[in-house]
């Protein structure tokens, strides 16, 4: 975690124009989405790229130039709106970036979705990178890809049971089956109040996360939130602290044995406020109702990144996103 001054703002490594990080995302993604230049993919991303998605893992640059023109079949006026680009420099040539987007389009042509519906959709999407020496070497993507099929007028329960019929890839098995031993022996010990201060944005965002799911903590609510705050929150919207905190309490009932690890946190600050991104990951047993399936007991794992912007101390707006298309899947699969 890191917050980069002034001096740290000119990026080396590129082949290209770009000034900074937030140039050099912004820049690419118009080119290749607004542009529709997808070729460009190969210049911007390392051959053996590798992308972590809850729904699957993605390998290689060609991978990802054949997935983004088969969204461009399905949503050919897609947009990829930059909303905020938050990022850390790693080291010499290296760079993070937590890049949240709008993307309004409209679905005109088949796909993974089935046939074309015609309806117009806004759907938001945090992509985090690694960039080495000007390529794309790692990313992390969520998408809010219920709240996708929700506005496509689409069943999400009957198009996640559609998915589970599919053969299950053996590698993405096995990175979720470590991915929820990696979580679970970080331990889940109880969220805390930490204030905000930069030096401790980690500890905030193990806290503020931790009692997002698990509501035990009153405290850490008024301490973390503005009355005034604003949760966006993979498609539903919770305004003001006190629908926050009711929200956390709702998901106590649905999960239990709550664990939780922030893998990266980056900042910027604003001249009044801070941006702050911090992907994460929890594991969890499926002990309630939720999204249409009755309590399963199995365990589940949520790719998720969450940005906030942090007005006198305390969180005044949250985007968190994850994919809870995905989460179904593995609710609704029988077990291997």
């Amino acid at each position: 975690m890191s917050a980069a001054g002034e001096g740290e703002r000119w990026l080396e490594g590129t082949r290209g124009p770009w000034r900074d990080l937030p140039d050099y995302i912004l820049g690419i993604t118009h080119e290749i989405w607004e542009s529709r230049q997808v070729a460009r993919i190969h210049a911007y991303y390392s051959r053996d790229c590798l992308l972590y998605t809850l729904g699957g893992l993605i390998r290689g640059a060609d991978t990802v130039v054949r997935n983004t023109r088969e969204t461009l079949e399905a949503f050919p006026d897609r947009l990829l709106l930059g909303d905020a680009v938050v990022w850390s420099r790693e080291g010499p040539g290296r760079f993070y970036s937590s890049h949240r987007i709008s993307s309004p389009m409209t679905h005109l042509g088949p796909g993974s979705l089935g046939p074309p519906t015609g309806r117009r959709v806004h759907v938001t999407t945090i992509a985090d990178c690694l960039v080495e020496d000007g390529l794309i070497t790692t990313e992390w993507l969520v998408r809010d890809n219920y709240g996708l099929v929700r506005q496509l007028g689409l069943d999400p329960l009957a198009l996640a049971r559609r998915t589970v019929t599919q053969p299950v890839d053996p590698e993405h098995a096995r990175w979720l089956a470590t991915e929820i031993a990696r979580v679970r022996a970080a331990g889940a010990a109880a969220a805390d109040a930490t204030a905000w201060a930069a030096p401790r944005a980690a500890e905030f965002a193990r806290d503020v996360l931790l009692n997002a799911w698990t509501g035990r903590s009153a405290a850490a609510f008024e301490r973390h939130y503005q009355p005034y705050a604003v949760r966006h929150h993979s498609r539903p919207v919770n305004s003001g602290r006190a629908q926050i905190a009711a929200a956390a309490e709702q998901a106590a009932t649905v999960f239990a044995d709550v664990a939780l690890t922030v893998d990266h946190v980056c900042l910027r600050p604003d001249d009044d406020s801070h941006q702050v991104a911090a992907r994460w990951c929890l594991a969890a047993r499926h002990a309630g109702d939720v999204w249409g399936v009755p309590p399963t007991g199995r365990d589940f794992l949520i790719l998720g990144v969450t940005h906030w912007k942090l007005v006198a101390g305390r969180i005044a707006a949250e985007w968190s996103i994850f994919d809870r298309m995905a989460v179904l899947a593995q609710l609704l699969r029988a077990p291997a």
